[in-house]
């Protein structure tokens, strides 16, 4: 894969497996919102996809550490009806490369991932709502437990992040650009024990209904 930036317009080429398969490249941001800026970027943007109830489990070898000691996460996700077994290896926070295989349960990736010996830690659980604004992908994402954030992609733009500027001046969003998910329910855990007792509780309800 080859990333070049000359003057603020990103460049990218795909990777492919061995067997011709594409390997999409994901450059995205995000950030926390409340119910105003919401409202704001569903005014600014277009729909694209309808609101969809989204889990992912993550699982690895060495618990959070597992993306710093080895730049990949695995998860399975499900997506409505749909479930997967993804593979996401980052180049750095804001880039990855994925690639996906199909499932019938959400067990059968578990199970898989248990017998090259990594285990659940993460569980993601909200409804995503996946809207436009020109070349933008935005992703309004509302968790469980850690409250509502957008996520945005810009791949695809020709601009790449000055794109990504605008539309959060536009917005107003004033706060900071936030970690990937995992990291800031990571930061949770660490610091916040009723956080950890409500999350461990509902990871195993998780697991043991799905």
């Amino acid at each position: 894969m080859v990333i070049k930036k000359t003057n603020n317009v990103f460049f990218s080429v795909l990777c492919y497996d061995k067997d011709g398969d594409i390997m999409e490249l994901e450059k995205e941001v995000r950030y926390l919102i409340n119910e105003k800026e919401k409202k704001k970027i569903i005014d600014l943007t277009e729909s694209y996809k309808e609101k969809t109830n989204m889990l992912d489990i993550t699982c690895g070898y060495d618990g959070f550490d597992s993306y710093k000691k080895y730049g990949y996460i695995c998860r399975i996700r499900q997506k409505g009806n749909k479930k997967t077994l993804e593979v996401k290896n980052y180049k750095n926070s804001n880039e990855c490369i994925e690639q996906a295989i199909n499932l019938d349960k959400v067990s059968d990736g578990v199970n898989y991932l248990k017998l090259i010996g990594m285990r659940p830690y993460l569980y993601l659980k909200r409804d995503r709502e996946v809207r436009k604004y020109k070349d933008l992908k935005v992703f309004i994402d509302e968790f469980d437990i850690i409250g509502s954030y957008v996520e945005i992609e810009y791949q695809d733009s020709k601009d790449g992040k000055n794109k990504v500027d605008e539309f959060i001046n536009l917005v107003g969003i004033n706060g900071e650009e936030q970690d990937m998910y995992g990291g800031i329910i990571k930061d949770k855990l660490e610091k916040d024990k009723e956080f950890k007792k409500i999350f461990d509780a509902n990871l195993e309800s998780i697991l043991k209904n799905n």
